[in-house]
């Protein structure tokens, strides 16, 4: 076979599989190398951010306290997204730097952010605590797209992890099986401007002697 055949046949291929839908619709955007934060520095945004003023390194209100990074193009801009969770996973913000670390857009309204990942040009995806208490818990998928570097909106919010219980009997009774539950887990990935979706159900009803488990699938969700 030849260098032209091979080639062409590749071509083919590749045309095959976009149509299919099993390959991104664009290229990957993002070239960008997220800023190094260091811990001081990400301990510092975080005071200015959600109005910590911890006494030092030590104050219980760091306790937990993680951050990470990624690269995010805007047109021909580099930009980094930081993630930040703090007080034991009950606080969080996400927060965009320009090139020279300035932060350009912040938001601490979503508890323990974790596992940035680079959705696009202008996009950003993370997971964050949206509910918890006694009995419930329920972790998102939020992707932000950038109108301007300094203005980011939501374009994407689905449920991740889901737990719900529901029982009249204290946890020691012989009768507290009889409560109900639902409980989902998901996992999402970002392949150019798709985002699939794959979830498990488990739902325990209290007239039920076993639970039902469904797996739903994979969704494709498209970005903006």
């Amino acid at each position: 076979m030849t260098t032209r055949s091979q080639s062409t046949l590749t071509s083919i291929l590749a045309a095959a599989l976009f149509l299919l839908g099993l390959l991104p619709s664009q290229p990957p955007a993002n070239l960008c190398q997220s800023l190094v934060v260091t811990r001081d520095r990400a301990q510092a945004i975080t005071d200015s951010i959600g109005q910590v003023h911890a006494s030092g390194p030590d104050d219980p209100v760091w306790s937990g306290f993680a951050h990470s990074t990624v690269g995010i193009r805007f047109g021909t801009r580099c930009l980094t997204a930081l993630a930040l969770s703090w007080n034991g996973l009950h606080n969080g913000a996400i927060v965009i730097l320009d090139s020279t670390g300035i932060p350009l857009y912040a938001d601490d309204h979503y508890r323990a952010v974790a596992d940035l990942v680079q959705a696009g040009d202008g996009r950003v995806g993370f997971r964050y605590n949206s509910v918890w208490g006694s009995g419930i818990w329920e972790t998102r998928f939020i992707v932000l797209c950038a109108l301007t570097p300094d203005v980011w909106d939501e374009c994407l919010n689905v449920v991740l992890d889901k737990r719900t219980y529901a029982t009249g009997y204290p946890p020691g009774d012989s009768m507290a099986s009889l409560g109900a539950s639902l409980e989902q887990t998901g996992s999402v990935k970002v392949l150019g401007d798709t985002v699939f979706l794959t979830r498990r159900v488990l739902l325990k009803r209290s007239d039920q002697a076993k639970p039902r488990v469904r797996y739903l699938g994979t969704a494709r969700l498209l970005l903006p």
